[in-house]
């Protein structure tokens, strides 16, 4: 979830990736020019955007419906977080 989620929000959104524990979760530093802030909680996915949060439940949701509420595409090729995890899901394959 951190990875594909809050990484590739902040990732897209200015090529840095970055994380920060808090009391609630896990954020990303704010990114961008209305200061927007992914956080993970317990429960719920939030967006914090010029001012305004948004909150989308874990329980119901995939992982294609969280990347979009953060802002994120889940199937962009050039982003850096998925070459990432694609290099490391193929140097794993041959441990299974």
């Amino acid at each position: 979830m951190v990875v594909h989620v809050l990484s590739r929000a902040r990732s897209q959104a200015v090529g840095r990736i970055g994380l920060v524990p808090t009391p609630d979760g896990i954020d990303t530093p704010a990114f961008g020019e209305d200061a927007t802030v992914v956080r993970l909680t317990a429960f719920d996915l939030v967006v914090e955007q010029g001012g305004d949060a948004s909150r989308s439940a874990l329980a119901d949701a995939t992982l294609r419906s969280l990347t979009a509420a953060a802002g994120a595409d889940l199937a962009a090729s050039d982003d850096p977080v998925a070459a990432g995890v694609a290099f490391l899901t193929a140097g794993l394959a041959h441990l299974s």
